[in-house]
């Protein structure tokens, strides 16, 4: 996803982890997210030596 489409996708979104926290939105959302597509670039760039089963 670009950006733009991040950007967009997170406008007014929350992420409500439990029923009695508050919501992850915003900057802290966007981090997370951040995050997790770097994870994911780190998985499809190790996967050709990594054993099936953690993959």
């Amino acid at each position: 996803m670009s950006q733009y489409e991040i950007d967009i996708a997170l406008e007014g979104a929350g992420l409500y982890v439990s029923e009695d926290a508050p919501a992850l939105s915003g900057v802290a959302l966007e981090n997370l997210i951040a995050q997790y597509n770097g994870v994911q670039k780190l998985i499809e760039r190790f996967k050709p030596s990594l054993p099936n089963i953690i993959t």
